[in-house]
């Protein structure tokens, strides 16, 4: 909504809007800027989403209607989807095991850390993304970097690592840890 609705204008907003949307953003009025303390690779993996969601409500939005809502929850649930796919795929094409174990250890991984918590109930955080982002650079390393021809996935697999630290710095021991395990 920045971006699309305002600009990064702090003129165009009316200011109670951080505080109704949780303190997200401030309003810098002496420069007229929208200031955010987030990253934006979350921002850009939602993007298709909040794309459907202005085309459902064109014209008739400040950018944070129900439909808005919606599909960043929609992100959430098909971030965590997708990426459980693609470690599934990794995982079995990585060490093939009975049909039965990647259902069970995608289950274990999914419920048995906070990764369905931040797709069900905090999918605008940056961390389902970042499962996401990781699952992504690890399926791409197992099914293409580990052969002689990479193709296009060694591209996925450095664009994911460097989505992982544009969507939260902080991840940068997560792509160090990748590395050092590739």
């Amino acid at each position: 909504p920045c971006l699309f609705h305002y600009h990064f204008r702090a003129s165009t907003v009316d200011p109670e809007l951080p505080t109704k949307v949780g303190h997200g953003f401030s309003l810098d009025t002496t420069s007229d800027r929208i200031v955010t303390k987030y990253f934006y690779g979350t921002s850009v993996l939602q993007l298709p989403f909040y794309a459907l969601a202005e085309c459902y409500s064109w014209g008739t939005t400040d950018g944070f209607t129900f439909a808005h809502l919606r599909a960043v929850e929609a992100a959430g649930i098909f971030y965590w989807i997708f990426g459980l796919l693609l470690l599934g795929m990794a995982l079995h094409r990585l060490m093939p095991a009975a049909a039965w174990v990647a259902p069970v250890a995608l289950g274990a991984i999914s419920f048995g850390s906070n990764v369905f918590y931040y797709a069900q109930r905090q999918p605008g955080f940056s961390h389902i993304y970042s499962f996401f982002l990781l699952c992504l650079a690890i399926w791409c390393w197992v099914t293409g970097l580990r052969s002689a021809n990479p193709g296009w996935r060694l591209y996925g697999f450095h664009l994911a690592c460097a989505l992982i630290i544009w969507t939260r710095p902080v991840n940068a021991i997560d792509f160090r840890a990748l590395y050092v395990w590739l």
